[in-house]
């Protein structure tokens, strides 16, 4: 997997694509801001169902469709993570 799905990167750009900051943003999704900026940070945040909610709204889109996006988010961050271990696993060792 070449690039893969960042579910910080996409709602950065979901918020960009409404045309309003990101401290504008968490105060439409009732969210903290701190809270906001771990979420575009990580590849696979996990913020409660509540939380899924109210940024759904805020963002117009279903919560079905975050709680996909966040499902590839983890699916990626899983592979990434298995593909690190092989490669750490088939490493000659350092004499």
């Amino acid at each position: 997997m070449d690039q893969a799905f960042h579910f910080g990167r996409w709602l950065k750009r979901a918020i960009e694509d409404l045309g309003i900051r990101q401290v504008d943003f968490a105060k439409k999704a009732g969210v903290g801001f701190g809270a906001l900026r771990i979420w575009i940070r990580q590849q696979a945040p996990n913020p409660r169902g509540f939380l899924i909610v109210r940024m759904a709204l805020a963002l117009s889109v279903s919560r079905e469709q975050i709680e996909a996006k966040l499902a590839e988010a983890r699916a990626a961050a899983t592979e990434a993570d298995r593909e690190g271990s092989k490669e750490a696993t088939e490493s000659p060792a350092a004499a």
